[in-house]
Parts: C-alpha cells; sequence; structure tokens
C-alpha cells in the first residue's frame, strides 16, 4: 500500500507533523495553495529558557491575498536570521544534543533565502534524515494538480499512486470519504498523541517545534516521537 499525507510546507514544524512523515510513503508539500498569515507556514514555537514559549516568525513579503506559498518570499531586510539562531543557541546551548546538531542551524541561517517554502522544506529534510525516517517528498507544484479543495487532493493522490490518504483530525469537518473511496483511495485520520519527553527548564510543554525534541533526547527522538501512536503497519493492517 502507498501511503499518502498533503500539507502546506511549514517552519520548523511540531511532533506531529513529522510523525504524519513517518507513516508516509510520500509526503506532497502543498506549495500551490494561498499563502496563510500569522499560520504555521513562516512560524512555530520554541521553549525559552525562562520556560516558556515563543514564537519564531520569518517575516515575508504578502503583495495580494490569492498569493501562493511557492511565490511568497523572505523580507530579507529584516535581521531574523541572526534572532532565530541566537533564540534557538540561548534556549538549547545547555541542552544534551545542543553541540551535535547547532552545526546545522549555524549554516542554514548563514545562507540567503529567497523563499519561504524552500527554506521550510531545507529545515525539514534535515530533520527527516536526522531523525531516520524513509519518506518520499515531492511539491505539488511539480506535479501539475487541478481542482481546489478536496479535488485538488484527490487529483495528487492520484497522481502518485495513494492507496491510503493520511488526513489530519480537522479533515473529518471537510473530506468526504464517500469521494475518496470511489476512488479506491482509503482515508486515515491521523489523531496524534503528543509525548512527554525529558525537556529542559521546567513544566513540559508540548507542540514545541520538533528541534525542541532533538535537542533533548538526539538519537532518541524518533522512539518518542512515535510514542504510543500507531504504526505504519498498524495502519495499514486496519485498512
Amino acid at each position: 500500500m502507498t501511503a499518502v499525507t498533503i500539507s502546506q510546507p511549514r517552519y520548523l514544524p511540531a511532533c506531529n507533523y513529522i510523525h504524519r512523515m513517518a507513516l508516509s510513503d510520500i509526503f506532497i508539500y502543498l506549495d500551490t495553495v494561498k499563502y496563510s498569515p500569522r499560520d504555521w507556514e513562516n512560524r512555530n514555537k520554541i521553549k525559552l529558557s525562562s520556560g516558556k514559549s515563543a514564537w519564531m516568525t520569518v517575516p515575508v513579503v504578502h503583495t495580494h491575498r490569492e498569493q501562493r506559498i511557492v511565490d511568497t518570499m523572505i523580507h530579507n531586510e529584516d535581521k531574523w536570521a541572526l534572532k532565530h539562531l541566537h533564540m534557538i543557541t540561548h534556549s538549547y546551548c545547555k541542552a544534551k544534543y545542543f553541540q551535535q546538531y547547532i552545526d546545522f542551524f549555524k549554516d542554514a541561517y548563514s545562507r540567503n533565502w529567497r523563499y519561504l517554502a524552500d527554506l521550510d522544506i531545507y529545515l525539514v529534510d534535515f530533520i527527516v534524515k536526522t531523525l531516520g525516517i524513509d519518506c518520499t517528498f515531492v511539491k505539488a507544484s511539480e506535479l501539475d494538480g487541478c481542482g481546489r479543495g478536496q479535488e485538488l487532493l484527490m487529483d495528487l493522490c492520484q497522481k502518485v499512486g495513494a492507496d491510503i490518504y493520511i488526513s489530519g483530525p480537522l479533515g473529518r469537518q471537510y473530506i468526504d470519504r464517500a469521494g475518496f473511496e470511489s476512488n479506491h483511495i482509503k482515508l486515515f485520520y491521523h489523531d496524534y498523541q503528543h509525548p512527554v519527553y525529558p525537556q529542559m527548564h521546567g513544566e513540559f510543554l508540548s507542540y514545541m517545534s520538533v528541534i525542541d525534541l532533538l535537542f533533548n533526547c538526539g538519537e532518541e527522538s524518533l522512539e518518542y516521537l512515535k510514542q504510543d501512536n500507531i504504526s505504519k503497519k498498524e495502519m495499514e493492517e486496519a485498512q
């Protein structure tokens, strides 16, 4: 069976987003839809040394309401990269695995990024490879998908030969199961149980960027990510 997830590129996403990749054979970055201000495409949270959470936001050039994610450019006049690297360093410099991973982020934030999606995908690619997740990644902009909403999701699934479409839990509000099943694509709703893992700076905060897990848990991160959640094999057997 070929399990497929389709989702917008996200900036340093949380564990639930990465876990969907662990369940998928193919992950399609939905970069052809409208960019959403104040969403997850250009921001996420980390835990500060104070024990509180804080947003890290990549400033973008937003020119019109129908602007697509793939066309969204970063506003580089703002020194956001130095600020984000400083926030990460100050928050995690005493973490057990800080030295193991920080050089990647120093290099990533020293680069001249033009498009938001390129930055998002580059960072996630490192995280996925570091965790050892085996998944193929494709951009919707490379597949020339047709339609909008569910029609677009269906078309992209068919283009990559999906047998299972993995949806986030909110998909229950808008996805027509019969439409997918009539095209021989089974639906699986991803209800993620967030793990509690060793985390510095006081009371545990869930749904931080996955880099919080990585700096704190290193090689054990994938096991924590999967903890108390369905495996790919179990998902397939349930269909």
